[in-house]
Formats: structure tokens, sequence, C-alpha cells
């Protein structure tokens, strides 16, 4: 996943205004499906390169904050009804 610079808050002085720093995720999907009644093994890890959310002014370019994620992971089985 890639996310580009996005405007997050305003004020009358451009450089107080606030956006997100561009970065890069990469996430890791697989699926299965088995063999009874139509049910599906899952599995999802997202966030493997631990990429951070950073909110910057834009004027200074100094970060104002920031979000740390971490890892996280989804493990399932899904019953597909049709």
């Amino acid at each position: 996943v890639y996310q580009a610079n996005i405007f997050t808050g305003a004020s009358q002085w451009p450089q107080l205004r606030g956006y997100t720093a561009a970065y890069e995720r990469w996430d890791v999907e697989a699926r299965q499906e088995l063999p009874w009644f139509g049910t599906e093994l899952y599995g999802d890890i997202y966030n493997l390169n631990s990429a951070n959310d950073i909110f910057v002014a834009r004027g200074s370019g100094f970060p104002t904050s920031e979000s740390d994620y971490g890892l996280m992971a989804d493990l399932g089985i899904r019953w597909i009804i049709e």
C-alpha cells in the first residue's frame, strides 16, 4: 500500500497547515478454499515493514506527531453461503 501526502489541517498561515507524510506499507494475504461445505481458510498479515503514520507541519517539514500501529495479523475460517 502506498499513501501519498494527505491534507489534514487548515490554518490561515500556510506554514501551519498539516499533512501526513507519504509512506509505503507491505501486507500479505492468503486464502484457501476447503473441501467441506463452502469453507475457506484465510490469513492476513499487515504492516510487515512497520511503517508509521507521520503528521507534518507544512512550513517546517518537522513531524508534529507519529502513530505506530505495529504488525497486525488475522487468521480464521470463513463459511461461504451461496
